[in-house]
């Protein structure tokens, strides 16, 4: 019974290679998600104008029915988006044309970054719609 006491040395924490490499795990994992996740939200976003421009298509429908013509784009009350710049063209009074076009931070350099729907309901460019 005559032992010393030993003395073991505890370790606790992590070292800073463990928590480098955790680091880079952690990156590498954000950045092949970020352009999925960038593209999802994109796509949510022009899905929101288009809903917004067929309301403004209502409104319209809305606005002969009473005034048997079509509202100005200041008769209106077009809420403006952060990712898309939304005007009202009348051509004629019987006639409209809703553009929809993206800004800088929402444009993907694609035939989606013009959105057009007239009094007809014709949607341009089909295939964004």
């Amino acid at each position: 019974m005559g032992q010393g006491s030993k003395c073991k040395r505890v370790k606790s924490g992590f070292t800073l290679l463990e928590v480098s490499i955790v680091m880079v795990i952690v990156i590498i994992l954000a950045s092949m998600a970020a352009p999925g996740y960038l593209t999802i939200t994109k796509t949510a976003h022009q899905h929101l104008i288009q809903e917004q421009m067929l309301s403004i298509h209502l409104q319209q429908q809305n606005f002969l029915l009473k005034q048997q013509r079509y509202a100005l784009e200041s008769e209106l009350s077009i809420k403006q988006s952060e990712r898309y710049e939304v005007s009202l063209l009348r051509k004629q009074p019987e006639q409209f044309v809703i553009i929809a076009k993206a800004k800088p931070i929402q444009k993907n350099n694609s035939e989606c970054d013009m959105l057009t729907l007239d009094h007809e309901l014709n949607k341009t460019p089909a295939q964004c719609w």
